[in-house]
């Protein structure tokens, strides 16, 4: 039984390195473990897996796991955006053009 979508949502501490010593345990020990995690995710997404971040912390964990050179914007939890994506046309994005764009209301 495999997954087809993994969610980060949470903050990008559970990747750091430099963890404060009461949090250690609950995160990555060294860069090695870093990059064994970003090898596996990469791998997961090369075999067809996909992908979504839920959250500021989890969009700042996307760019240091390599997976966009985007430039992420936070904003207070009650703020709107307005956002750029690739759609592929089918299910929900089906009435959208390939690159268009996309509003945010209230992100978590």
């Amino acid at each position: 039984m495999g997954f087809d979508v993994f969610v980060y949502s949470e903050t990008e501490s559970l990747i750091s390195t430099t963890l404060s010593e009461a949090n250690k345990e609950f995160g990555l020990q060294n860069p090695g473990q870093l990059n064994m995690f970003k090898d596996n995710v990469t791998s997961f997404l090369n075999e067809g897996g996909k992908y979504i971040a839920v959250g500021a912390g989890a969009s700042r964990a996307t760019k240091t796991l390599g997976l966009t050179d985007d430039i992420i914007n936070v904003g207070d939890s009650n703020s709107n955006g307005i956002v750029k994506v690739d759609y592929k046309g089918t299910g929900l994005t089906a009435g959208y053009g390939e690159d268009d764009i996309g509003f945010v209301y209230r992100p978590t």
